[in-house]
């Protein structure tokens, strides 16, 4: 139930970026930004796995990165402070 401003506001994107993401159908995402977007659309595993596929990548179990973004999704932890938090505390680059 979000409109188009809510989901990149969410995803801490800005408009011209999502409006390229939505408009130019051969341009690839990056997978932290699609990471981004399933977290604000607060997507559940089945969906988000969907999502990162058909942007061309997959969450594995060997990144650490990924590993916290699974952990999220699975955990309905959407919000990208906090998810940003973990990733820090970790030595990761945050979203």
């Amino acid at each position: 139930n979000l409109n188009e401003v809510e989901v990149y506001k969410k995803a801490n994107l800005d408009r011209k970026y999502f409006s390229k993401l939505r408009s130019d159908v051969n341009y690839k995402p990056s997978k932290k930004n699609v990471c981004a977007l399933a977290l604000a659309l607060q997507l559940d595993n089945a969906t988000c796995k969907k999502l990162v596929k058909k942007a061309g990548y997959i969450l594995t179990s060997s990144s650490k990165f990924d590993l916290v973004i699974r952990y999220c999704i699975e955990n309905q932890i959407y919000d990208l402070v906090k998810v940003n938090e973990m990733l820090y505390d970790l030595n990761l680059p945050t979203i």
